[in-house]
């Protein structure tokens, strides 16, 4: 948006400089299981992108001598996009569940200012439409991404960033139903949509280089080393990227253990925090829909 409006849904989050890195860790690639084609595709099965739009009008404003602002005259309209990843949870003939972080779908706010960083000049934007869909396809028309999406309502959320959110369709997609857990060092697997930098592979135009991932890592820890009495996350290692947040994650049996959250980036290496399974369920049962689990979380 020419500098003006800030980024989008989706961003990455420092962490604090010099704080420890959860132990222990697997001395090589060698300890990470890979699974099967068919256990793998049953895991991509269950995910599926998301996708929120919004449009603005703004009109820009000049500070005279006064320290009041006038109108310049120059006014305009501008879109912006965000997409992430979710779960699907549940589906039957007449609706569809997927639970998702809850920063991927919340609402964009209905008025922003942006200030020019060396001029007297700002935009005041008013949002005038907003969408939220779950992506069925998309592709490249005239130099632009167009996405073809279901309509998504924000059913429930907590403030621990998990949402659920519901199609009144059914959507074509495997349910989770089993929550699971995992254990410090244990081999887990995430699924979720990424965008690479172009820089990566310029080659490539943006619908090539938009696609679904399966990633490999392991649980580094089970609660947050920062604050002990935060329960709801934990640490794992895996290359997640933007659009991979609410992507679920797995262990080996197959159990949903989790939903992708944000990276952080340490003075060494990167971390990533995953919203557990033992979140996931308390979200649920508070929020009036334990029944679209059937089992507890099991060891």
């Amino acid at each position: 948006m020419a500098g003006f409006l800030g980024a989008g849904i989706l961003g990455i989050a420092l962490a604090v400089p010099g704080c420890r890195l959860p132990q222990p860790q697997p001395s090589s690639l060698e300890q990470l299981v890979v699974p099967s084609v068919t256990g793998r595709q049953a895991m991509m099965d269950s995910a599926r992108m998301i996708y929120q739009s919004v449009a603005y009008h703004f009109e820009e404003e000049q500070a005279g001598p006064d320290g009041k602002w006038a109108p310049t005259g120059t006014a305009g309209d501008v879109n912006s996009y965000g997409y992430g990843s979710g779960v699907c949870v549940s589906n039957d003939d007449h609706e569809s569940y997927f639970i998702t972080a809850y920063h991927v779908v919340s609402p964009f706010e209905d008025e922003q200012i942006a200030s020019h960083p060396f001029l007297p000049l700002r935009r005041r934007f008013v949002k005038t439409s907003e969408t939220l869909g779950l992506v069925t396809a998309y592709r490249l028309h005239a130099g632009e991404l167009v996405y073809e999406t279901i309509p998504l309502e924000i059913a429930a959320h907590s403030d621990n960033d998990i949402a659920l959110v519901r199609a009144n369709q059914r959507v074509e997609a495997r349910a989770i139903h089993r929550l699971g857990t995992a254990s410090i060092g244990e081999t887990i697997y995430g699924v979720g949509y990424r965008a690479f930098p172009e820089s990566e592979l310029p080659s490539l135009v943006l619908n090539e280089r938009l696609l679904k991932s399966f990633d490999i890592g392991y649980v580094k820890s089970l609660g947050d080393p920062l604050d002990p009495s935060d329960d709801h996350i934990a640490y794992i290692s895996m290359n997640t990227q933007a659009g991979n947040s609410g992507g679920p994650v797995f262990n080996a049996r197959g159990d949903l253990i989790g939903i992708r959250a944000h990276a952080f980036m340490l003075p060494l290496a990167p971390v990533e925090d995953m919203i557990n399974a033992t979140a996931i369920r308390t979200f649920l049962d508070s929020s009036g829909y334990t029944r679209l689990l059937r089992a507890r979380p099991r060891s």
